[in-house]
């Protein structure tokens, strides 16, 4: 079990440390193809789930500036 792609999957489930998760989610996916590792899921698990929460904290950043700047 490839340890890049475990450790993707779990920063991918912490809200802060989110971007890690993708980052080491595709280094893993790399190792993986490269060296016939397993852990091609949590790989994937870790980039998707770090994208749904690094695309909802720029979601919120830009409504929170698009409703202050009205006022």
């Amino acid at each position: 079990m490839s340890g890049l792609a475990v450790a993707g999957f779990i920063f991918g489930l912490t809200g802060c440390l989110s971007l890690f998760g993708v980052i080491l989610g595709i280094s893993a996916l790399r190792q993986i193809k490269r060296d016939g590792d397993r852990g091609r899921g949590f790989a994937i698990s870790g980039i998707v789930l770090g994208g749904i929460c690094n695309g909802g904290a720029a979601i919120l950043i830009i409504v929170s500036f698009a409703s202050g700047s009205g006022s």
